[in-house]
C-alpha cells in the first residue's frame, strides 16, 4: 500500500498551525488564535496531538554563521562492505557533520559539514575522513549559499482536508 492511499488525520487547522511554527516556533496560542481564529483552547489540543503523532518536533534552530561556520561542504561517501556499522557510528560522532544519510544501500553515504575556515575543512577531508577505515570519499561541493534548508521544508497544502 503506498502512502498516498493512507489518510492523513490532518486538516486546514493542523497546515495553519504547522505554517505559523514554521514562521516562528515560540508563537504563543494567543497570537496563533488572532491570525488563524481558532481559539487558543484548540490551537494548544492541536498542537500537543501534532506533537504527540510526530508530525512536528519543536526545537532550536542552531544558525551556523552566528557561530562562525560560514562554509558549508557536502560530500559524498562510498563505505566497503563489512564496514557499514562502525563507519556510521564513526561520523555521527565527528562534530563538523550536521547531516549524514545512507543512499539505497549503506555503502553509499552523504554527509554535510560546517567548518569555521578552509585550513579546517581542509583537515577533515585530507586527513580525518581518511583515517576511518573503508570509507573512501567519492566527491564533495562546497556551498557558498543554501537557498532552502530541511528547517524551512514544509507538506503541501493540498494534503490537508476541508
Amino acid at each position: 500500500m503506498s502512502n498516498s492511499s493512507i489518510p492523513l488525520p490532518f486538516d486546514k487547522l493542523d497546515y495553519e498551525i504547522i505554517k505559523l511554527l514554521n514562521e516562528n516556533a515560540r508563537m504563543s496560542a494567543a497570537e496563533m488564535e488572532k491570525r488563524i481564529g481558532a481559539n487558543q483552547r484548540n490551537i494548544r489540543k492541536r498542537l500537543d496531538r501534532l506533537l504527540d503523532l510526530g508530525a512536528i518536533r519543536l526545537k532550536g534552530i542552531v544558525e551556523p554563521k552566528v557561530f562562525g561556520y560560514g562554509i558549508s561542504v557536502d560530500i559524498f561517501l562510498a563505505c566497503e562492505d563489512g564496514y557499514e556499522d562502525q563507519v556510521l557510528r564513526e561520523l555521527r560522532e565527528m562534530a563538523p557533520i550536521c547531516y549524514l544519510a545512507t543512499g539505497q544501500t549503506n555503502n553509499e553515504l552523504s554527509i554535510e559539514s560546517r567548518f569555521q575556515d578552509f585550513e579546517s575543512m581542509d583537515d577533515f577531508m585530507k586527513k580525518e575522513l581518511p583515517a576511518i577505515e573503508g570509507l573512501t570519499i567519492k566527491g564533495f561541493a562546497i556551498l557558498p549559499r543554501i537557498e532552502k534548508n530541511i528547517d524551512s521544508w514544509m507538506p503541501p497544502e493540498e494534503i490537508f482536508k476541508n
